[in-house]
């Protein structure tokens, strides 16, 4: 073979390698956030969940707080199985952690706290015939008071079940400062690209998404040493002011319920004023109250995709969207969704 034969497939090669690199696609599950207590799945919702294949669901099974009265961290919310699952979606079951459980616990109590978890869930999984337990996401954000705690905490429910895969939610302060909150001893972590404004100050328009605000957290992405997947929000609900202090969230909440209000004056964009005390959603407002609605419009969304997707590494990323009700799939077509899982490719 001559010199310049060697060059030709030298070349060929050199293309042909660049080629299937730069045609390689990231790997992407569509995956949804199942946060109420009762479990049920209708025929729209399992219709939209097959339409965007969805190969998993991150349930809350528990949550876990401080109970005064009986002075111990104790389960609340257990979830009920109200319909089945979909035999072709995993099920990713979900425990919140508040941070006052951990503030409230001893160190000394943690290992029982981690039992107790454990077989919860277990039992819970057995009740409604649910595929044994392999995998865990741990939700809590947890402050530097209670970093050692939690993060022992974990490290038992590991040793409980050595070959249990093992995600903890992480918040965007906490990626940003993680020489500071440190890096839970996980398996995988869940990006929360949500709730990053300041909920309490009347001045803030969206507390759920700002890209602004999420754009400063995402420079040390990168570089963060866990496997990250990404958590997108898919949600609204309005902020409840009363004498400029947020008193409640009311979920469920569309603008367009919000407009419809004879009782309402709309005082500027997405923020309305009780003209008139009444019940709305289901909570008595009273007259000069303040509803700021809040929600995640196509557009913002698209952008955060957009943004994150540079940032990520791993080549296999689910993409959990938070969360799955009525409101979602009303709201946010699957074509929509679609769309969003595309950015990431």
């Amino acid at each position: 073979m001559n010199i310049n034969n060697k060059k030709l497939l030298l070349i060929l090669f050199i293309t042909s390698l660049l080629l299937s690199t730069c045609g390689k696609h990231r790997q992407t599950h569509v995956c949804f956030f199942y946060w109420q207590q009762n479990f049920t799945l209708s025929s729209k919702q399992l219709k939209y969940l097959e339409k965007l294949n969805t190969d998993k669901l991150y349930l809350k099974f528990f949550d876990v707080d401080w109970d005064e009265t009986v002075k111990d961290a104790v389960p609340l919310a257990k979830i009920h199985f109200k319909t089945g699952v979909p035999a072709d979606i995993d099920i990713i079951p979900c425990v919140f952690i508040t941070n006052r459980a951990l503030e409230k616990i001893t160190s000394h109590d943690i290992p029982l706290m981690a039992q107790r978890i454990v077989t919860l869930l277990k039992t819970l999984q057995n009740t409604y015939n649910i595929n044994h337990l392999s995998k865990l996401q741990v939700d809590c954000d947890w402050t530097l008071s209670t970093k050692q705690k939690y993060f022992a905490l974990l490290n038992q429910i590991k040793s409980l079940e050595g070959q249990l895969t093992l995600s903890a939610t992480i918040r965007l302060h906490q990626v940003k400062y993680s020489d500071t909150t440190g890096i839970p001893p996980v398996d995988k972590g869940v990006l929360m690209f949500y709730n990053m404004a300041d909920l309490d100050d009347i001045q803030t328009d969206n507390s759920i998404i700002d890209l602004s605000a999420g754009r400063d957290y995402l420079d040390d992405l990168p570089d963060y040493p866990l496997q990250i997947d990404i958590a997108l929000p898919a949600f609204s609900w309005a902020v409840l002011l009363r004498f400029d202090k947020v008193t409640k969230l009311i979920h469920n909440v569309t603008l367009d319920m919000l407009e419809k209000m004879t009782q309402f004056e709309q005082i500027a964009k997405k923020r309305f004023k009780v003209k008139q005390s009444c019940y709305f959603n289901g909570y008595y407002l009273y007259k000069d109250d303040i509803l700021r609605y809040e929600d995640v419009e196509m557009p913002v969304l698209r952008e955060a995709a957009g943004m994150l997707a540079s940032k990520i590494r791993n080549q296999d990323l689910n993409i959990i969207f938070f969360h799955l009700n009525t409101y979602l799939i009303e709201e946010y077509s699957y074509e929509e969704l679609e769309s969003i899982i595309n950015r990431f490719h």
